[in-house]
């Protein structure tokens, strides 16, 4: 009876440490060719969040990591029990994250992007949610600074997959950038930044749904 009683409680623990790590999300840093960037730093923000009748708000509770890609330029952290992961930024001296600023832009393009990540949690509701996969990690491609030789074919990824509607969709990387943070001529200027905005909406109005 006692030994019984010592595996029910070893396994409750186990089942309690299991749920405060949560799920392992699982990343990728790429260059410009899909080559593994070892050493660059990756800001992550894991959030409790809460929605209700007035939207999406910080549930008040919050976890910074500081991260580095390995050898492979892979990354690894535990969630916990956060609802949202978000990643902040990436660093390295001469490269920079290819992001697609028309992801904050067009409502219908943020499942899209490899920034944000709903994790679900007692605050979520319903909703899309997102499934790490070691076998299908978030892709963050890096081009250089000052541009490069050739035509770089690395496309973020946000991996894993959502849960949308009850059915779980594999997120494959995107099939194209609209508003580019860096170009094969380098890193794109503010000013440059808004000349795609404006094509990207004239787009939007002339054909109603913007290519993707």
């Amino acid at each position: 009876m006692k030994f019984c009683l010592v595996v029910c409680a070893l396994l409750l623990f186990a089942s309690i440490a299991c749920d405060e790590l949560g799920p392992t999300f699982y990343g990728r840093v790429v260059d410009e060719h899909g080559v593994g960037l070892p050493g660059v730093e990756i800001l992550v923000t894991l959030d409790e969040v809460s929605i209700g009748p007035g939207g999406r708000r910080p549930g008040g509770n919050r976890k910074d990591l500081r991260l580095y890609s390995d050898e492979a330029g892979d990354f690894t952290f535990q969630c916990g029990r956060f609802d949202s992961v978000t990643i902040l930024g990436l660093n390295s001296e001469d490269r920079t994250w290819l992001r697609d600023y028309a992801w904050g832009l067009d409502d219908r393009k943020r499942h899209l992007n490899n920034e944000s990540f709903d994790l679900g949690g007692p605050g979520m509701g319903a909703g899309r949610l997102y499934t790490p996969d070691q076998n299908n990690p978030a892709v963050f491609p890096m081009y250089p600074n000052d541009g490069f030789a050739g035509r770089g074919t690395a496309l973020p990824s946000r991996g894993g997959s959502d849960l949308v509607d009850g059915r779980s969709l594999r997120n494959k990387p995107v099939e194209k950038i609209h508003v580019p943070s860096v170009t094969r001529c380098g890193i794109q200027s503010e000013e440059q930044i808004v000349a795609d905005w404006k094509k990207y909406y004239k787009q939007k109005r002339e054909e109603g749904t913007p290519k993707r």
